[in-house]
């Protein structure tokens, strides 16, 4: 079995080159069949395997006991093991001078050995009494140490042995390495990783004599960005004033450099094509010379905040990066919100109002210049509420070179470790197919030591244009690439960063970078993104999830509205479209409203084009629908009249459309649809009746009011010599003879003059006329007649009153009771000279009393009033 060390030494030898220094601990997944990987916090299933196929070559696993002893009750006093991978066709040796036990920094050191696993039984451990058949597991646990150029590295592995029967490895359950760094890429048998064993190094840099090689003390370029040929990573950003480095596997590459012609013309070819392999295995000083296209001043600011946590603190890192090719000397204003406030002034210019000032001078090229300041954020009394920051860049001279705005919501507790998205509208994070993305990935060491090393592992969606990555800013210097499945890494090597118990502002760390998401997405498309945050080598933390959201700017500016209205009649048009900020309803160009809907308008007759523009952060859209005007209809209920009767006509007017009468419960119509319908009321009174026109576009109504009376109620009772007209009206009256007016007999009482039949007309409410019974009057006789009469004792009275007759002269005679309508309420027959009238169920008014014989002629009539 030939040397195990060295299938562990190719995984980590892969790993090393991206550097930090600190223990990552790892769990191993199966080891058998042609496979190696790494995955962690990962169970485990069983895999027995007798030999590992890794990389082409096949190596043995070989497990050598050596001198394990045992007392006579099976208890282990000492003993070692040893598992080794090597060639089966080469003797297994021994090293004399390798002895196990030593602990250096955490694991055991074997001094200069490199390819030796070491296990070594703990004294006080019961050995199986028949170590060939007994088949139990144990955990044990094996020291490492292995060598790659001038490094040492040491570590640990635990496993899970079957120590009876087949007496196999069939399980590796942890795995430590000291000095590994913190990139844990998959490997496998096909992997082909950036971190390879030859390197290509260089700067890019100001040609200050134009010469085309770099000279000391020419001006390193800061930012500089590769793409590369024939490698899992096809792009390489850096920012730093040092000089680049890529370590890279054995291959050809094309290597290009990018650079923006506007501003920097190459004095060197800005392309190379490069073999590594162990005959060349460096290649130093590929360095780039640029001069200036001009004189261009150009900064890019940038604002990356800690979140807004009430009550509290918080950090704002802002960035300023010279993005020209002439040195900068500049200042900035930082304006805050109002719910915000400056707690102190240290490393601040000066402040004035809202706004806090910091300059610069001599900023390099791609240099990037960070700003501290810290703010006090508003109380747990406006959470949820939006807070905007607002920063300007000017040039020494005051010349406004750009600025950039953030929105921050007060939020009451937080991860620090989080991923923001700024460039999506509103929380689902809209956006148009191509736009840019902003984000912000923020860190911090929350836990109790420093942490020399982090690095950032995004999987950028495949929505998003990976060509069009920009790193914008970084709390410290860093190096990002993305590989070619869309893996951006992002590392931070010897940040020290302390822990936020020891000095919490310092804690903090953050990365922004801008990405274009791709062209072509159909609306509604959701693009998620999280980040994976790596301390040295402890688990990573998982951000929150970003969602942007591609948005539909089509039929944002529908909206309803009738086609046809009358004039004088309000036009309503309305918008129920969501996510609009701005309205603007115009009628024939002229603006009539700001609002999500258009009301009271009038407009006179015509044609019109109504048009409704909206806008948002991320659309303007407009749409346009025409409508007419007409004229309305004609209504015209008639003149208000009156009835003498409950019945009655109506006389309307109806020019086009179809008319319709309307009018209360108690008034019936011949036919509602005809304008000259009959109407019956159920009692007397004053209605207002409706005339409905409708021309199938607009209406138009006209009302009129009809009272109806009731005729009065008048009959002749012959008093003596005198005929009286007993009625409620109150006249005029005109007596008739035979049928005959007589000519100014217009009292309410008439003395005849000669023998006839005589009427009376009253004219009562509404002009009605009422007309009375004949009455014979005669002459002859009068003399022998006595009077009938009767007496009312008390009138008015409230509960009873009694009549007494006079004069009845033995004839048969009735009572009658009316009220003020002329309607008989009660008879009484008349039996003798007194009759008692009780209240019950009479209201409170004005009656009346007739006296009739049998033949009903009337005798007399009296007023009787109810209280």
């Amino acid at each position: 079995m030939k040397n195990l060390i060295a299938v562990f030494f190719l995984l980590f030898s892969s790993f090393y080159h991206q550097a930090h220094t600190a223990v990552q601990t790892y769990t191993f997944s199966q080891i058998c069949d042609a496979h190696l990987w790494l995955i962690t916090n990962n169970q485990f299933t069983e895999c027995n395997f007798e030999s590992i196929e890794f990389m082409g070559e096949t190596f043995d696993l070989v497990l050598v006991n050596k001198s394990v002893q045992t007392d006579q009750n099976d208890i282990i006093t000492s003993g070692e093991r040893y598992l080794f991978l090597g060639d089966p066709t080469e003797e297994v040796s021994f090293f004399p001078d390798m002895e196990g036990g030593d602990v250096v920094n955490g694991s055991l050191d074997f001094g200069p050995l490199t390819n030796i696993w070491y296990e070594q039984y703990q004294v006080g451990e019961e050995w199986p009494s028949d170590p060939v058949s007994t088949s139990y597991l144990t955990t044990n646990f094996i020291g490492l140490e292995f060598q790659v150029g001038n490094n040492v590295h040491y570590g640990w592995l635990s496993y899970n042995y079957d120590q009876g029967g087949s007496g196999q490895i069939f399980e590796i359950v942890e795995l430590a390495i000291e000095n590994i760094p913190n990139f844990p890429i998959q490997v496998n048998s096909q992997v082909s990783t950036f971190n390879g064993e030859y390197d290509i190094s260089g700067r890019s840099f100001i040609d200050q004599n134009s010469d085309g090689v770099y000279d000391p003390g020419e001006p390193t370029i800061a930012t500089c960005s590769f793409d590369i040929s024939n490698s899992a990573i096809n792009f390489i950003d850096y920012n730093t004033t040092s000089p680049y480095i890529l370590n890279l596997d054995e291959n050809t590459y094309d290597l290009s450099i990018n650079y923006d012609p506007t501003i920097w013309v190459p004095t060197t070819s800005t392309t190379a094509n490069i073999t590594l392999n162990s005959g060349n295995p460096s290649v130093p000083d590929l360095n780039f010379g640029f001069i200036p296209n001009g004189i261009v001043a150009s900064l890019n600011g940038n604002i990356s905040p800690q979140s807004a946590r009430c009550n509290e603190i918080r950090t704002h890192t802002i960035s300023v990066q010279n993005t020209g090719n002439v040195e900068s000397n500049g200042y900035l204003a930082y304006e805050i919100d109002d719910l915000c406030s400056f707690p102190g002034t240290n490393g601040i210019d000066s402040i004035v109002g809202n706004t806090a000032f910091f300059s610069w001078t001599d900023l390099g090229f791609g240099s990037i210049q960070n700003f501290y300041l810290d703010l006090q954020m508003p109380s747990t009394a406006f959470i949820g509420e939006e807070l905007d920051f607002s920063l300007d860049l000017y040039n020494s001279s005051g010349v406004y070179l750009g600025g950039n705005d953030i929105y921050l919501e007060v939020s009451c507790a937080y991860d620090p470790n989080d991923k923001t998205e700024f460039n999506g509208y509103t929380d689902n994070g809209f956006i148009l197919p191509g736009d840019e993305l902003e984000y912000l990935i923020r860190f911090q060491n929350t836990g109790n030591d420093t942490a020399y090393n982090v690095f950032l592992i995004d999987d950028l969606s495949p929505l998003l244009d990976w060509d069009s990555f920009e790193a914008q800013s970084a709390s410290h210097p860093y190096e990002s690439f993305i590989l070619e499945d869309g893996r951006l890494y992002v590392g931070f090597d010897d940040i020290f960063l302390p822990d936020s118990t020891t000095n919490e502002p310092e804690s903090n760390g953050f990365f922004k970078f801008t990405i274009n998401c791709l062209d072509g997405l159909p609306p509604w498309t959701l693009i998620e993104n999280n980040t994976e945050i790596y301390f040295d080598f402890n688990p990573p933390i998982l951000t929150n999830t970003t969602i942007n959201t591609v948005f539909e700017c089509e039929g944002l500016s529908e909206f309803s509205i009738e086609e046809t209205y009358c004039s004088g009649e309000e036009m309503i048009a309305y918008s129920e479209q969501e996510y609009i900020e701005n309205y603007s309803w115009k009628i024939d160009g002229f603006e009539f409203s700001t609002d999500s809907i258009l009301d009271s308008v009038f407009l006179p007759t015509g044609n019109y084009w109504v048009s409704l523009t909206t806008v948002n952060p991320l659309c303007t859209a407009s749409d346009s629908l025409p409508i007419n005007v007409v004229d309305p209809p004609l209504a015209d209920a008639g003149t208000d009249t009156s009835y003498c009767s409950l019945f009655g006509n109506l006389f309307a007017e109806l020019s086009g459309g179809s008319g319709e009468w309307t009018g209360p419960s108690q008034v019936s119509f011949s036919s509602t649809t005809d304008a000259n319908a009959s109407i019956i009321a159920s009692a007397i009174g004053d209605y207002v009746l409706h005339w409905t026109v409708n021309n199938g576009v607009c209406s138009a109504t006209d009302s009129v009011a009809i009272t109806f009376y009731e005729e009065p109620w008048v009959e002749i009772q012959q008093i003596g010599l005198d005929l009286l007209a007993n009625t409620f009206a109150s006249g005029p009256f005109q007596w008739y003879l035979n049928g005959v007016l007589i000519d100014g007999a217009t009292e309410e009482i008439y003395t005849p003059v000669e023998t006839g039949n005589y009427s009376v007309t009253v004219v009562g409410l509404g002009n009605c006329l009422g007309q009375s019974n004949e009455l014979f009057f005669s002459q002859i006789g009068l003399d022998s007649l006595s009077d009938p009469s009767f007496s009312i004792s008390p009138n008015p009275f409230e509960y009873h009153t009694v009549i007494q007759f006079q004069n009845l002269n033995g004839n048969k005679m009735n009572l009658e009771l009316l009220d003020e309508q002329g309607r008989i309420i009660r008879e009484y027959d008349i039996i003798n000279n007194e009759i008692l009238i009780e209240r019950e169920g009479l209201s409170s008014g004005i009656y009346f009393l007739k006296l009739k014989t049998s033949d009903s002629k009337i005798l007399l009539g009296k007023k009787l009033i109810i209280e």
